[in-house]
């Protein structure tokens, strides 16, 4: 760059200070760090659809807005798991071995993620599940972490507001045997139920839901058990739960997280169906996506399908911005320690207290179906167990 030789002593100071601004400015962009981060995502079922785009309209609109103690920049990679478990391991291992990511997002179905958390453990990647609530998933592991409450704690909270506050003794249940969530759930619900007092009259396992037929049903009608659990995903409900109404079942329809509720909401065999769900977005006790200070929040998904998996993913991604700010290097030892130090993290589906062996502590809620619209009925803290 040539200097002017008629330059006065005030414009050499100008230029020099503008040289300053320049090279401090070239300085603080080249100390921002790239943090390459693997998302798996799958195409099994609706909800897996929304991953991807929740991630890309936090990156895109909120998350260099943000403000970062140590800065970061985020590479995102994504890679289709094929919903299988080999394909799941083969973009796993793409990731770390050719990509060379930092932290790992998902697999988020119970199946494709329990195989992959043993090998991230051993390869010492952080990896986050933003779906699976399988308790086996972060069991004696250090570098696996779970969004949601797992399986067992869920299986023991619905089986305690269902005994005690309920009053309901009886049930039958009816899941799909090839889904490791929903044999992981009855198992334990089937533990936790029979353990106060409870009876569970029948379990049908069902590879496909056209296995649900009249002989069963008629079965489950005889014993008119007070309530039917189905842990099931929204697909199989669509079809199931039309056999048992017009069949005549007056017994309770209780769901759990696999429902996606603000869809089943639109069709009238759901009425006075309930469900556990992770969030309930009109509830004083969460950050409601239309309030004024969450506005800018919601933006990153859309507000029309409050499936508690768009959320989730948001509350995923901003929980992994918090902790890139928060830390001074990105090591997997470093994010893991800081995902470890997490308290009272506030996002759009509540407040993640803390993390209790990569499983966060955090409240549910149950959710009711009526008049073609999902009322809260109860909010209810995991502290409730200890009680």
């Amino acid at each position: 760059m040539s200097i002017p030789g008629n330059f006065s002593k005030k414009g050499y100071l100008i230029f020099y200070l503008l040289l300053v601004l320049a090279i401090s400015a070239c300085q603080f962009e080249a100390q921002v760090e790239e943090v390459k981060v693997g998302v798996l995502h799958g195409n099994q079922y609706s909800w897996q659809k929304k991953i991807k785009p929740t991630i890309e309209n936090f990156i895109n609109k909120q998350s260099y807005e943000m403000q970062c103690q140590h800065k970061k920049k985020l590479k995102v990679i994504y890679k289709d798991t094929l919903s299988t478990q080999e394909g799941a391991y083969q973009a796993f291992n793409d990731l770390i071995n050719n990509e060379h990511v930092s932290v790992i997002l998902g697999p988020n179905t119970s199946d494709t993620a329990l195989p992959l958390a043993v090998i991230a453990e051993r390869a010492k990647i952080p990896m986050i599940s933003i779906g699976s609530s399988h308790p086996e998933l972060t069991k004696d592991k250090q570098y696996v972490f779970q969004l949601v409450v797992d399986n067992r704690s869920q299986a023991q909270l619905l089986s305690q507001l269902i005994y005690q506050q309920l009053n309901y003794q009886s049930a039958s249940v009816i899941y799909r045997v090839t889904s490791d969530y929903s044999r992981d759930f009855v198992e334990n619900f089937t533990h936790y139920f029979s353990e106060m007092g409870g009876q569970i009259n029948q379990q049908f396992g069902y590879k496909q839901p056209d296995d649900i037929d009249a002989h069963l049903i008629e079965a489950i009608k005889k014993n008119q058990p007070d309530f039917i659990l189905l842990p099931n995903f929204t697909e199989d409900i669509k079809k199931i739960v039309p056999r048992l109404i017009n069949s005549g079942v007056k017994s309770t329809l209780v769901g759990t997280d696999a429902w996606n509720v603000h869809q089943l909401k639109n069709f009238d065999f759901m009425e006075n169906t309930i469900a556990l769900d992770h969030w309930y977005s009109n509830t004083s006790k969460y950050k409601e996506i239309n309030t004024h200070e969450n506005r800018s929040r919601a933006a990153n998904f859309d507000p029309a399908d409050p499936h508690s998996i768009s959320p989730i993913t948001h509350d995923t991604i901003a929980l992994l911005w918090q902790t890139l700010c928060s830390s001074p290097e990105t090591t997997s030892k470093s994010l893991v320690e800081y995902l470890q130090k997490v308290r009272n993290f506030q996002g759009i589906t509540g407040t993640i207290k803390h993390f209790e062996q990569g499983t966060p502590l955090r409240d549910m809620v149950i959710v009711k179906i009526s008049n073609r619209q999902v009322n809260l009925d109860k909010t209810i803290s995991v502290e409730y167990l200890a009680e």
